[in-house]
């Protein structure tokens, strides 16, 4: 099945995830997105439903239900439009529970592979300081 956004008309997809690796990126699909134990994600999901059962930072928007297990670790910011703790979970993040999330501006930016920050070389020293190269 193939639908796209009627706002931005990007392509959505509609897989349903489980990870059970050390990712570091950003995910996006409409489906359900379940990290397992032993697992860990850094960067930003975008999905329909989020289960965290092991160690999530970073930035989540959620069109559905969030559920922090027991032993799971979240920390960053969660918009969806509910919110489940269970005992032994622990939260350090801010929560944003509204009926309809958004993705606010930006959104266009999603990306599947992490940003990173490039960081100039130093060609020189000068009597002013240092200058990077061209």
């Amino acid at each position: 099945m193939s639908v796209r956004c009627p706002s931005c008309t990007r392509p959505l997809e509609f897989k349903d995830l489980t990870l059970r690796q050390r990712m570091e990126g950003d995910v996006s699909t409409m489906g359900h997105v379940e990290l397992s134990n032993p697992s860990e994600m850094i960067g930003r999901l975008v999905c329909g439903k989020f289960t965290n059962t092991g160690r999530f930072e970073g930035q989540a928007i959620v069109y559905g239900a969030i559920e922090l297990t027991g032993n799971s670790l979240t920390i960053g910011e969660l918009t969806g439009k509910s919110l489940t703790i269970q005992h032994g979970a622990t939260a350090r993040a801010k929560a944003n529970i509204v009926p309809k999330p958004t993705l606010g501006p930006g959104a266009g930016k999603l990306r599947e592979r992490p940003t990173r920050r490039l960081v100039p070389r130093i060609a020189a020293v000068s009597p002013k300081g240092l200058r990077p190269l061209a």
